[in-house]
């Protein structure tokens, strides 16, 4: 039953990225995608548009713009963590922007621009990946990888990770549920439908 309510939740959380534009399985990008919204922590609104990303303060003034660099546009809905950092996926590299606007790193893949698929915010503020659907990478609060899980062989991620409250990252197959733990291990797996 445990593992059945989690389906079922994880099931839910995956439509609602899918309607974001951001399905983790490297989908072609959306016409939302480029203008899709988060809240920060702090009550600020954040706004990607196209090449662009905005944020409006509680009161509707226009708290800081950010432009990606190099003519690389908005690939998925931004996320927040609970820093107030704002994670935003281009065609090219990740972006972390700072609760003020600035940029504080980005981060490029070594296997291309198309690798990054889906991404969460760990509950320590730092941020995971996943790439090319075979593996689940953590980066630090500097954009530098600190761990990489992967899949097991024949295995293919088909949804975005769903982080949980206890630090435990969810990914998808066709298959099989995997929980991740904060350190990179696997913490459980269960075959999708099997009690």
């Amino acid at each position: 039953m445990r593992h059945g309510m989690i389906i079922i939740m994880l099931f839910g959380l995956g439509l609602m990225q899918a309607a974001c534009g951001d399905s983790g399985s490297a989908p072609e990008r959306s016409d939302t995608a480029g203008v899709a919204m988060v809240t920060l922590p702090s009550s600020t609104v954040v706004i990607g548009d196209e090449a662009k990303v905005l944020a409006y303060r509680p009161d509707g003034r226009l708290a800081w713009t950010f432009s990606l660099p190099g003519g690389d546009t908005i690939k998925a809905a931004p996320v927040a963590a609970l820093s107030s950092v704002t994670y935003v996926r281009g065609r090219q590299e990740l972006y972390a922007i700072g609760p003020d606007g600035t940029l504080l790193w980005q981060y490029k893949h070594q296997g291309g621009n198309d690798a990054i698929h889906g991404i969460t915010p760990l509950t320590d503020s730092t941020v995971a990946l996943t790439i090319e659907d075979r593996s689940l990478v953590a980066l630090s609060s500097e954009g530098k990888p600190r761990w990489t899980w992967n899949l097991p062989e024949n295995e293919k991620i088909i949804a975005g990770p769903v982080l949980t409250a206890s630090s435990i990252v969810y990914l998808r197959t066709a298959k099989n549920l995997y929980a991740v733990d904060s350190s990179g291990n696997l913490s459980w797996s269960a075959e999708i439908g099997v009690p």
